[in-house]
């Protein structure tokens, strides 16, 4: 629970962790440094007292299992039909905050998503972004990184009839770095929902505020992910 301006705010943090990843079998639970992925999560989520209620999303038993040994519960399993390849963040975390409310008897005013997939993060940032959030009565508030200006959306490349072609129509007007405006990319590292947003099928909305990561950041999706994580925790001693 966090208050503000003498309002309490109830707090959901949500771990999606389903089975059936492609790429890499078992991604969510693969061992880095004998701790599972999801572990890294739970483990950081366990120091953050504004916390009331720590639960893993997951279709898996075997998953929950391990989900709970890292501080993380489990009060239900998450259908089938929510854990395909196909199915977006929205239904899985609405399903997670009205089953949560029933199961645990109490309203949550904010839900926090955090992916076992962006495993590096600071305690602070999640802190000072819940607190810019309820300052500037954001509905949602997304943890973003800047994108170098050499990978701009302006200046990628696709391959059309086995020729090379700039993404975008504007490539081909870019000269100087100085002409690109800063654009950022989601990191995973954490979202912060109003319930009302996600009530309405929504974590996105003109309402939407952003926090900067600066320092650094892995999404886990393949196996050199994963050899970059373990390089990162060698390099901060973790």
């Amino acid at each position: 629970m966090i208050k503000y301006k003498n309002k309490k705010y109830n707090i959901l943090a949500v771990v999606p962790a389903r089975s059936g990843s492609k790429e890499i079998k078992n991604k969510n639970i693969k061992l880095v440094n004998r701790i599972p992925l999801i572990g890294y999560t739970g483990n950081y989520i366990s120091k953050i007292k504004y916390i009331d209620n720590a639960i893993c999303s997951t279709d898996s038993k075997s998953y929950a299992n391990i989900a709970n040994k890292f501080n993380l519960e489990t009060p239900f399993l998450r259908p089938k039909k929510l854990s395909t390849d196909m199915i977006g963040d929205i239904p899985v975390l609405k399903h997670a905050l009205i089953h949560s409310e029933r199961h645990y008897k109490k309203h949550f005013d904010l839900v926090i998503m955090l992916q076992p997939t962006s495993p590096l993060r600071k305690e602070i940032d999640l802190k000072i972004a819940l607190k810019y959030t309820l300052e500037n009565n954001f509905d949602s508030v997304w943890s973003v990184s800047e994108i170098d200006l050499k990978n701009h959306p302006h200046k990628q490349l696709i391959i059309k009839n086995n020729k090379l072609k700039f993404f975008s129509k504007k490539g081909n007007t870019i000269i100087a770095r100085q002409q690109l405006q800063k654009t950022y990319q989601r990191n995973g590292i954490f979202y912060i929902i109003k319930r009302k947003l996600l009530i309405r099928n929504q974590y996105i909305n003109n309402n939407t505020g952003h926090y900067i990561i600066r320092n650094k950041f892995v999404n886990i999706d393949t196996t050199q992910d994963f050899k970059k994580f373990s390089k990162f925790l060698k390099e901060l001693n973790l």
